[in-house]
């Protein structure tokens, strides 16, 4: 019988011999030999806070008063992560933690991972042999080893732990909660019907539904649970197919939380944990062991982002899209491309104040006369239309790119409106597949099994040694014209053809990952020029597992094909670029709004409510309000460094050049308008650099000259040119864009 089935082995006698009955475990009297027998005693003793014992194959620790996950983790070299496997859970207010099986904890130690640390060891319970004993957890080999949780180790068990669900998000988006990076996440589920009608037509259904987190651009935490169906009509000649085909789809509202946006992921936990203490109540469980108990320590920092209110996003789409291939199994020449326009509706739910309330019904709709009167158009969507190209290297490796053009019209965020392109480039790093191939019954016998399991790793470097001679003729082929490559491929193509023709079976089981990385550019359109806002450096996961079903042995004709797709891209890089304010303003906007004082908000809602009428009649209004505006935007600080705060003194100083090239980008195009001016009534223009220069600095050279002080201005070169540093041009630049944006941000709700 196989040991390792059996989840034991066992090992043969040690040439070291240990006095097991000596060695102190921390429980007093306790026989060390009797407690390692499988039916050793439980002994009850007092447990000493801030000590390890030793029980019942067990080493466990009874944690000091408010010591967190997290300082024990650190306490022992280990990881919360780490913890909470093996305690399956826990509550958010421990009495106790298991590091597990004294046998598993001596891999950990040898590991080459390194994830716990004998450390433990200066935690045993008294007696000088205390460092001895896990020091030298040879001892283990005199017995059984046990991979599963025992039961009878003395672990509180618990159903759920938001603080591991809070661990468990970080891990998933890191440098979400220092605002360092942005990230993306999704699972999808579709099933896809594809049914040959001619001898080379096709036409196909697809359906399914998904479930994604992002952090984006503006460092928000956006979440969207959708459905899609489409349709599909092609040729399929074997080597080549081509198709077209129209999708719909929508935003499904099964719950709020998991269709909106917000803050921060503390912000959507602490909303998407008050739901679940709301179910727990219904249903007349204890809270507690849910670690969601008033005065659980996860509630003394989440509550206060319960207080802040979210935006409820309900989208549908409709697309239509076309694609077409060229080759043989995953290396395939691909082109494809779609044109989607999404319809949005948004709803701003209130915050709450008490743990396990209900949200008030009370909401707030979007203002379509006020987008009316703003942008001359009350309808909120979001316009895109794109291409793709997949090229193969060599076998399961493609660089692919994308091409996407996005018109977003009144959005929520004033900074997102405008026009973008975006430019993508991925390239493979490695790759597993594993496939279950079943085979067509004539083939079975001849040689071949009637079911064929195939696992395969490649890498992108080896690879490319691998295919180096075949990389090798294709550049020779380039040399040589363009008539040696249309021989090339004629061979090529012909192979192919008769390849598919003669295919012995099908995939009916897919598993693939593959890692990539992604190069990102991004450019914003503003007064007829492309401006480049950001490159970004993306890694890539991605994981599938597909079943399919094909009768007729037919590569895409009569199929169906059900797949669950789980894909995860962090950005490790990113280049700020000095064309233009707007990305740094989205930034910067989002990051001083999250550092307000949320209990100091009413006031500036109040003003801006109060004022709406008068703002969006009146277009001089702006030099009544902006300064009040800006006095309440200046009271949500809670220190006296009104136009910076933490985060973006972290972003800042990651992108010091950039920024500083921003501002110096911008002063350059104000001074080349500035020297032109002659006479005092003379004009500037009303926008630089997206800047509203009219509104914030004034219309004629006196008006300017009068709000920025002539201390702002100095001769260089025999010309009197406006100078800031970096600290002036967050407060009269970067400070000035986030009034607008808040301004926005009320005026766009009834």
């Amino acid at each position: 019988m196989n040991k390792e089935k059996q989840h034991y082995s066992e090992y043969e006698e040690d040439d070291h011999q240990f006095d097991y009955n000596n060695i102190d475990t921390g429980v007093k009297d306790l026989n060390l030999e009797h407690a390692l027998d499988d039916n050793g005693p439980i002994y009850n003793t007092k447990y000493n806070k801030g000590q390890c014992y030793f029980e019942n194959h067990y080493v466990t620790y009874f944690p000091k008063k408010n010591e967190s996950y997290q300082m024990v983790a650190d306490k022992f070299k280990t990881t919360v992560a780490y913890l909470f496997s093996m305690n399956g859970g826990m509550n958010s207010n421990p009495e106790i933690i298991s590091f597990g099986n004294i046998n598993e904890i001596a891999k950990e130690s040898n590991s080459s991972q390194g994830k716990f640390d004998s450390n433990i060891s200066n935690y045993i319970q008294d007696g000088s042999k205390r460092k001895y004993f896990l020091e030298q957890l040879n001892i283990a080999k005199k017995f059984k080893i046990y991979s599963d949780f025992d039961p009878a180790a003395p672990t509180k068990i618990q159903p759920y732990n938001p603080e591991m669900t809070v661990d468990m998000f970080q891990a998933l988006f890191p440098d979400e909660k220092s605002n360092k990076a942005v990230s993306e996440a999704s699972m999808k589920i579709e099933v896809e019907i594809n049914q040959r009608f001619n001898i080379i037509f096709t036409v196909g259904v697809q359906g399914g539904f998904g479930l994604s987190g992002n952090v984006t651009d503006d460092r928000r935490f956006t979440t969207s649970l959708n459905w899609e169906v489409g349709v599909k009509g092609g040729l399929d000649v074997g080597v080549a197919n081509a198709n077209v085909g129209l999708k719909i789809g929508g935003s499904i509202g099964l719950f709020d939380q998991l269709s909106a946006s917000f803050e921060s992921i503390e912000h959507f936990l602490a909303h998407f944990h008050n739901s679940l203490r709301i179910l727990i109540d219904d249903n007349e469980l204890d809270p507690k062991r849910f670690g969601l108990d008033n005065n659980s320590s996860y509630w003394s920092s989440a509550k206060k982002e319960l207080s802040k209110g979210y935006t409820s996003v309900d989208k549908n789409h409709i697309a239509g899209s076309f694609d077409a291939e060229l080759g043989i199994g995953d290396d395939k020449l691909g082109i494809g491309g779609e044109l989607k326009k999404v319809n949005i509706t948004r709803t701003r739910k209130k915050g709450i104040n008490k743990i396990g309330q209900r949200q008030s019904e009370n909401t707030d709709e979007i203002d379509h006369d006020y987008l009316s009167k703003k942008n001359n158009s009350e309808d909120v969507y979001e316009w895109s239309g794109g291409v793709n190209l997949s090229i193969p290297i060599f076998k399961g490796f493609s660089v692919n790119s994308s091409l996407e053009y996005l018109k977003v019209v009144n959005d929520a965020n004033k900074d997102n409106d405008g026009e973008y392109w975006n430019l993508q480039i991925e390239l493979p790093i490695a790759s597993e597949k594993y496939e279950k191939i079943r085979r067509d019954p004539k083939y079975v016998g001849k040689g071949k099994e009637a079911i064929e399991i195939t696992n395969e790793t490649t890498t992108f470097i080896n690879s490319l040694i691998k295919h180096k001679d075949t990389l090798g003729n294709a550049l020779r082929g380039v040399k040589q014209g363009a008539s040696a490559l249309t021989n090339q491929l004629s061979t090529v193509l012909t192979a192919a053809f008769y390849h598919k023709k003669e295919t012995d079976g099908y995939v009916e089981q897919l598993i693939k990952q593959k890692t990539s990385v992604t190069v990102e550019i991004n450019s914003v359109v503003e007064n007829g020029d492309l401006n480049l806002q950001y490159i970004r450096f993306w890694l890539n996961n991605e994981a599938s597992a597909s079943s399919s079903k094909d009768e007729k042995g037919q590569n895409n004709a009569n199929k169906v094909k059900a797949a669950v797709t789980g894909t995860s891209r962090i950005t490790f890089g990113e280049i700020v670029m000095e064309d233009t304010l707007s990305y740094i303003s989205t930034v910067y906007n989002q990051m001083m709004w999250e550092a307000r004082d949320p209990e100091k908000q009413k006031d500036l809602e109040d003003l801006l409510k109060a004022s709406k009428k008068e703002r969006l009649e009146d277009e001089e209004s702006y030099k009544k309000y902006d300064s009040l505006i800006t006095t309440k935007l200046i009271a949500l600080r809670a220190n006296t460094n009104y136009y910076s705060c933490g985060d973006w003194e972290g972003y800042k100083n990651s992108h010091s050049s950039a920024i500083e090239g921003i501002k110096n980008n911008f002063l350059e195009k104000f001074n080349k308008h500035w020297v032109k001016l002659k006479m005092e009534y003379d004009e500037m223009p009303h926008t630089i650099m997206g800047f509203n220069i009219l509104r914030h600095f004034g219309r004629t050279k006196e008006e300017i000259t009068n709000s920025l002080t002539t201390a702002r201005f100095g001769d260089e070169s025999g010309k009197v040119l406006l100078k800031m540093n970096l600290k002036e041009f967050e407060e009269l630049v970067l400070f000035k864009n986030y009034l607008e944006n808040r301004s926005h941000a009320s005026d766009y709700w009834k």
